[in-house]
């Protein structure tokens, strides 16, 4: 499960991108975003495809229509979902669907209902800067009865330095953003609670302007490194 809560992460962190949306390829419609995931032995456990289907505009806020699909190592599809991210007021807020894809795993058969927060990313980062946290509260359903929830919690979200970044994508100069999860799960048996899973982690995200995350580093509480995931294609 902890597996599925880092997928999530890499999620988010592979559709993200800044204000400009004339530069942001985020917002073009056609462009096909895939990124290959790897555990800490450098050994493929699979890969996602980010399509952008569809972008609209209303005065200032840009909207972009998402298609994503997962798959495992060898290559075979598992799950399909779609989202939106919009750019406006100097920020990117992000639809928490993205977020999510993949979660309804862990309770089969279940319908899944998100609330919280949007996650944001601002379009004048720098160097030190903090970045807001984001909270989530996931609730699975079955035949009208409440099966369990999950919380998620991004937080202490930093701007730590800039590098270089270099994949079979091409280079790309980045921002290297911080951040700590907590996550925790309940299930329920009636109107019983059973206690699930908490996991902490932390993440290092490299972020370029125009590309969105470039590579996304997935750390045990102290700090071993669990798995991570590079942008290996860019179709424009």
């Amino acid at each position: 499960m902890k597996k599925i809560i880092l997928s999530a992460i890499v999620l988010i962190s592979s559709t993200v991108f800044a204000q400009d949306c004339s530069k942001n390829i985020q917002f073009k419609q056609g462009v096909v975003i895939t990124t290959t995931n790897y555990n800490e032995k450098d050994k493929t456990t699979g890969s996602s495809k980010a399509t952008v289907t569809a972008v609209t505009s209303s005065g200032t806020t840009v909207t972009a229509n998402i298609k994503s699909e997962s798959f495992d190592k060898d290559g075979k599809s598992n799950s399909t979902g779609e989202f939106t991210i919009t750019c406006s007021n100097g920020k990117i807020i992000m639809d928490m669907k993205m977020m999510m894809s993949g979660q309804e795993e862990i309770f089969k058969g279940s319908t899944m209902t998100i609330e919280g927060d949007n996650m944001e990313i601002p379009d004048n980062l720098t160097v030190g800067q903090t970045l807001p946290d984001t909270k989530v509260k996931m609730t699975f359903t079955k035949d009208g009865a409440n099966t369990g929830t999950m919380d998620i919690l991004i937080k202490n979200r930093k701007v730590e330095g800039k590098e270089s970044i270099t994949t079979t994508a091409g280079t790309f100069e980045c921002y290297k953003i911080s951040y700590e999860v907590e996550s925790a799960m309940v299930m329920m048996m009636g109107t019983m609670q059973i206690p699930g899973f908490k996991n902490s982690s932390k993440a290092v995200m490299y972020y370029n302007i125009e590309n969105g995350s470039i590579k996304t580093e997935s750390y045990s509480e102290k700090g071993k490194l669990i798995s991570y995931s590079l942008v290996t294609d860019i179709k424009k």
